[in-house]
């Protein structure tokens, strides 16, 4: 299987303090990116499930470490699942 995630989630938001209040970027980049899906486009991250495992790559600041982490298939952190591709 293929999980797709969003880049960012609904609730992200950005501080603005000279404007004393927050942006919601999680939920305008929801709405782009939808507009963007239905052109058949968009800006994802993606993992691979193999035997009940998820497997991703994401930027980290560990040393030594590289960027591949696994998680529970679905629950990919930091990412919003949006569909799931099975892999026939």
């Amino acid at each position: 299987k293929i999980h797709v995630y969003d880049l960012l989630t609904q609730d992200c938001a950005v501080e603005m303090p000279f404007l004393n209040c927050n942006f919601p970027l999680g939920r305008c980049f929801k709405a782009v990116n939808d507009g963007c899906n239905y052109l058949g486009t968009g800006a994802y991250h993606v993992g691979v499930e193999v035997n009940g495992v998820e497997y991703a790559y994401g930027g980290n600041n560990i040393p030594g470490m590289s960027g591949i982490f696994t998680c529970i298939p679905t629950e990919s952190p930091g990412y919003e699942l949006r569909d799931t591709i099975e892999l026939a």
